[in-house]
């Protein structure tokens, strides 16, 4: 007998209170029915299941399932480019960590995701678990499917364009002559919509150029923004677009700290300088007795 997905994953991770109530009628018969049965065997909580099963030849899954009394949800996360990658873990900066790791070695990778979300145990909306199918089509290549407890599936094709390419010869943007940071953040975004990788490659050299030769603290401050702000990326890829700008920024701040280093290196030099001139002599260190 074949049992659904959702009928096992209740029997682990029974939904309860208002979760139960916000369900369907029917599906609350069914839920209740499983509960009676099976909820002398739901371990206690707070835990976090991590399921790996080989679900047939070419077909690899692997199911998360958080408990319904966990105070913190768990997270998950997808990216899509040349190749895909999803993730279940309890802290986002595990998948972090992994991608940081994973895009240093492997340039299909890079530093973010496209998307994460947090998952609460027993939700109604998409059951707080999700299936990671991993598939072998016709022609021998795979594919990443994800679905919730309930079946739905989880859109894990997001939009634009994720090969980055060189830069080019100039962005074209036209940049604000006495603008803030958040004038120089409206420009780039307003010129993002239309660029291609090329263009906002070197916008954000350009960027970089100014906290060089006119005010490093607005070139961050507009960084900052293009990290923070909600905004159109046009036909970037937006989670790659993110990464560059963070790089710029890493960027930018490492060569404060490269300044600020010399500085106090200088100072350093400076003071053993002054206190070896200060030092007294063989002859003011004799005794005055000895004459």
């Amino acid at each position: 007998m074949d049992i659904p997905k959702e009928y096992l994953i209740e029997s682990l991770a029974p939904t309860s209170e208002l979760d139960f109530v916000m369900l369907p009628e029917e599906k609350q018969k069914v839920y209740e029915a499983i509960q009676k049965t099976h909820i002398h065997g739901s371990p206690d909580g707070p835990w976090f299941f991590i399921i790996a099963q080989g679900a047939g030849k070419g077909h690899h899954r692997l199911i998360g399932i958080t408990d319904t009394s966990m105070l913190r949800p768990q997270v998950f996360a997808y990216q899509r480019g040349e190749a895909a990658i999803a993730f279940c873990a309890s802290e986002k900066q595990v998948i972090d960590a992994v991608m940081e790791s994973l895009s240093a070695e492997d340039p299909r990778f890079w530093r973010r995701c496209d998307r994460y979300w947090n998952a609460r145990g027993g939700s109604y909306t998409d059951g707080g678990a999700f299936l990671f199918d991993v598939t072998k089509k016709d022609d021998g290549n795979f594919e990443l499917i994800m679905t919730d407890k309930f079946g739905g599936l989880v859109d894990t094709h997001p939009n634009g364009d994720y090969a980055v390419m060189d830069a080019a010869m100039t962005s074209e943007v036209e940049w604000p002559e006495d603008g803030d940071a958040v004038a120089r953040f409206g420009a780039s975004v307003e010129a993002l919509q239309g660029m291609d990788w090329a263009a906002a490659k070197t916008m954000l050299s350009e960027i970089n150029t100014y906290s060089q030769q006119v005010s490093r603290t607005e070139a961050i401050t507009c960084l900052q923004l293009l990290l923070d702000r909600c905004y159109s990326t046009g036909n970037l890829r937006k989670s790659r677009w993110l990464d560059h700008v963070e790089d710029t920024l890493v960027e930018i701040l490492r060569r404060v700290c490269l300044h600020l280093a010399r500085i106090l290196s200088d100072k350093r030099h400076q003071g053993t300088v002054l206190n070896r001139k200060n030092r007294p002599s063989d002859c003011d260190r004799r005794s005055p007795l000895s004459n």
